[in-house]
């Protein structure tokens, strides 16, 4: 992925493999790969959410509203809403996808080139993917994980006495 996000920022394929080839041999990441901790995952979606907005930008600049460009959109909400619900370290990637998305919609703002409707069209989108989509599914984790873990087990001490009370 970092192969890909170096070309999206249109940087030459010798910088584009030298960013992956840093990636391959950092021995952190390999280390924390080895190990039960969620650093690997959280890593993949940060990436991930950086790739599709990038991909998402440079859609943007050739066909608005197309097919691709919808799922690059969509692609980056749902990998936030993942990266955030993986750690709350995923806050920060979504808030730099949010500024960059910010930036992008006032430049939007000012084009006059473009109709209001179509930019109405295309704040809306933007609002849709990035704010309401990972709302959604960030909550939608913690209904399924609160409904399938509704028994009492060894570690219930360290929850409220209300939860607690809630359990089976």
């Amino acid at each position: 992925m970092a192969y890909q996000i170096v070309l999206e920022l249109h940087f030459s394929h010798c910088a584009a493999m030298g960013a992956a080839l840093l990636m391959l041999i950092e021995n952190a990441l390999i280390t924390q790969s080895r190990l039960m901790l969620l650093e690997s995952v959280l890593i993949f979606f940060n990436l991930l959410a950086v790739l599709s907005y990038l991909k998402f930008f440079n859609c943007q600049k050739h066909s608005p509203f197309s097919l691709s460009w919808w799922f690059w959109l969509t692609l980056t909400g749902v990998a936030c809403s993942c990266a955030v619900g993986i750690k709350y370290m995923g806050v920060f990637t979504y808030v730099l996808v949010l500024g960059v998305a910010a930036v992008h919609a006032w430049h939007l703002i000012g084009d006059q080139t473009l109709s209001n409707v179509c930019v109405f069209c295309h704040l809306l989108a933007r609002a849709v993917a990035l704010l309401v989509i990972p709302v959604v599914l960030y909550l939608l984790f913690f209904y399924v994980h609160l409904i399938l873990l509704f028994r009492s087990g060894p570690h219930d001490q360290i929850m409220s006495s209300a939860f607690q009370a809630s359990l089976e």
